[in-house]
């Protein structure tokens, strides 16, 4: 929907050519309903949709859903970095922020931010002085780089390596009385 609604922005389209243009990107599933709403309207006398604004009512109500914003909403407040990385987390956050309409105090989305990083990056992001969102992205970045670079360096032993270590031999000394 947002993609053709900037497609109908760039063009100028009036409703009906909206519409039109609509109706000719439909594809698969989306399109067999379109056909199957047109049958079920002229068999019930109904005028045909001809409005994109009517159109666009319609697919959301079919495709979208009612507790969709909602279901948004609670994802939002929910997410966490689990086992994905700082990168892929932001990313979500900040999409489905977008796709909230969510406008709010600079303080907060840190804080919503931070609660749903993985908590050994939050305590040390915490630690820092940030001023701004880019500032705790900045540092959980570096401090998840770090964490990784530490446990690519760290020494690797094996079980076996003490073993495979010659044992200086010992002789017994025997005492001799004095």
């Amino acid at each position: 929907m947002r993609t053709i609604e900037r497609v109908f922005e760039f063009k100028g389209y009036d409703d009906h050519g909206k519409y039109k243009v609509a109706i000719l990107k439909l594809k698969g599933y989306a399109s067999l309903w379109y056909e199957t709403l047109k049958m079920k309207r002229r068999k019930e006398g109904k005028p045909p949709i001809k409005s994109w604004e009517t159109l666009k009512k319609k697919l959301i109500a079919k495709f979208v859903g009612p507790n969709y914003t909602q279901d948004l909403f609670i994802k939002l407040t929910k997410l966490e970095q689990g086992s994905q990385s700082v990168e892929a987390y932001l990313r979500e956050f900040e999409q489905l922020t977008l796709q909230c309409e969510v406008e709010e105090k600079e303080e907060l989305r840190i804080a919503r931010f931070l609660e749903g990083l993985d908590p050994r990056i939050s305590s040390l992001v915490k630690l820092q002085p940030l001023w701004s969102f880019e500032d705790v992205v900045n540092v959980a970045l570096k401090v998840e780089k770090n964490n990784k670079t530490k446990i690519l360096h760290l020494p690797t032993r094996t079980p076996y390596t003490r073993a495979l270590t010659p044992m200086p031999t010992r002789t017994k000394e025997t005492k001799t009385p004095s």
